[in-house]
């Protein structure tokens, strides 16, 4: 690895040459939604008597988009921030057997809807009770839930809010408590700041999102497949659409609003924190705090792993939920 966390300035210096470097590089693909989706899809599509399904609801006059597959209990699950359903594929492919698994796309992200009012705010919170429409939609009135990072923290809100829906609670590398923004690297910060976030969708290369992923998201020995990155960029990049969408999310849904300590201390259902070791974006630190909070969790810490534990090790992910979730 050439840059350090310790070397914090220096590395600082190194992320905005690079990002002045690379800053056209973001391409609108302009692929129609069905070539995007079979691109998105890749192997998952392959599996076999998996069914992936395509499908959409509407919840608060919003198109609201799902992947569906698999027979059994509800698991739903909720991706991260950029992500979209198809983060899930790895986990998906080996859960569907024993149940019916939804894997949504948060509200402006993925296919769901992206020309959002400036009212609709993409919030965590608000993105739970989109999440909840959904489930009323789909007659779902309880479901097992896995949220990672942005997700963890809208499958959170989602336990708080309306405890009534979730059999058990998966939180995996969960943002959410306030301490966590203070807690990632500063040169990670500043990529939050109002004069840089504006910048977002410029960035958005393979080249830089490769970066960023590499050097911050990841274990230091993790290696990420092939299309993560490839997906990431695509998904947010293919039309102008999607690059404002990028941004609108960014501004709104990442580090703006927590959950409360005492909102989260009262979730009662049995939840598993699960978390990678080397996780630098939300630390270990936080995923005890998470575990002290709420009284019947368990905690289950993966060397090996930084932020991006379902793609960095999906085979052990996915055990590790069967038992839980059993």
């Amino acid at each position: 690895m050439f840059f350090s966390i310790k070397n914090g300035f220096h590395s600082f210096l190194l992320i905005m040459s690079v990002c002045f470097v690379f800053q056209s590089c973001a391409i609108h693909h302009e692929l129609s939604e069905q070539e995007l989706q079979k691109d998105l899809a890749g192997d998952l599509l392959s599996v076999k008597d998996s069914d992936v399904q395509s499908l959409y609801t509407v919840v608060d006059n919003k198109k609201f988009h799902y992947l569906k597959t698999g027979d059994g209990p509800p698991l739903i699950l909720i991706h991260g921030w950029v992500c979209t359903g198809y983060f899930w594929k790895p986990i998906m492919e080996k859960l569907y057997k024993n149940y019916t698994v939804y894997a949504v796309d948060l509200m402006g992200h993925g296919f769901s809807e992206k020309k959002l009012p400036k009212n609709t705010i993409l919030t965590p919170e608000n993105q739970a009770g989109w999440v909840k429409s959904f489930m009323n939609n789909l007659s779902i009135k309880k479901a097992f839930v896995v949220g990672h990072s942005m997700g963890g923290e809208t499958a959170a809100w989602l336990a708080y809010k309306y405890p009534e829906s979730v059999e058990k609670l998966v939180l995996m590398d969960a943002i959410g408590l306030k301490e966590n923004f203070s807690l990632i690297p500063w040169y990670a910060r500043m990529t939050q700041r109002s004069f840089m976030i504006n910048f977002t969708p410029d960035f958005f290369s393979e080249t830089m999102v490769g970066f960023f992923t590499n050097h911050l998201m990841k274990g230091k020995k993790s290696k990420l497949p092939d299309w993560f990155v490839k997906d990431v960029v695509l998904q947010n990049t293919n039309t102008e659409e999607d690059s404002k969408a990028l941004l609108k999310a960014t501004k709104e849904g990442l580090f703006k609003e927590y959950i409360k300590d005492s909102e989260v201390s009262t979730i009662s259902v049995p939840t598993l924190c699960l978390w990678g070791r080397e996780d630098n974006v939300v630390p270990v630190q936080l995923a005890k705090k998470y575990h002290n909070l709420i009284k019947t969790s368990s905690l289950d810490i993966v060397d090996g792993a930084g932020h991006l534990l379902p793609v960095e090790k999906p085979d052990l992910v996915a055990e590790k939920l069967g038992a839980f979730l059993r």
